[in-house]
């Protein structure tokens, strides 16, 4: 019997898909019967408690694209407090913003879930922050609206973020 070599390879070919097949539906098989595996329906519930939903309805001005931002001078009294970014564009870009400045110069706060400290100086148009981790500058405008900018390339373009009093 002479078999050409097309057919011995479409022949191993179709060995090959077979066994692979029967591995997957074995290892399938297994993951469902173990103990301590986590289900589709676990992995599915884990990954919807990570998703924010980042149209909330809250916009700002002040954070849209090419938006002007005028500083206005405050005294380093108005920005004592606690702070917190809530529009959907926020969200988006750090998942949270919680800043609180003391009048001590100092701060502390948690920015895309990780817990920050550092210090506060004045500036000409408010107060830079500074930490280990991350720096920002935050301002009043001409409307009395605070507002953090954040350079994360220091490219000399900012993210603006509306910040709102607790």
């Amino acid at each position: 019997m002479k078999i050409s070599l097309r057919k011995m390879l479409c022949m191993i070919l179709a060995v090959t898909m077979l066994l692979l097949l029967a591995g997957c539906k074995k290892n399938a098989e297994q993951n469902t019967d173990s103990e301590g595996e986590v289900s589709m329906e676990e992995i599915a519930d884990e990954q919807a408690e990570g998703t924010e939903d980042y149209d909330n309805g809250i916009y700002f001005d002040e954070e849209a694209d090419g938006a002007e931002i005028v500083a206005k001078k405050k005294s380093s009294d108005e920005f004592v407090g606690s702070w917190k970014a809530t529009s959907g564009q926020s969200i988006y870009q750090y998942g949270n913003v919680d800043i609180e400045v003391k009048e001590d110069g100092t701060w502390s706060g948690n920015v895309s879930r990780e817990p920050l400290t550092g210090k506060w100086s004045e500036t000409d148009e408010g107060l830079h922050l500074t930490s280990d981790l991350f720096d920002c500058d935050l301002m009043f405008t001409e409307d009395n609206v605070l507002v953090m900018r954040y350079s994360p390339n220091e490219d000399g373009e900012y993210l603006t973020t509306v910040l709102t009093k607790k």
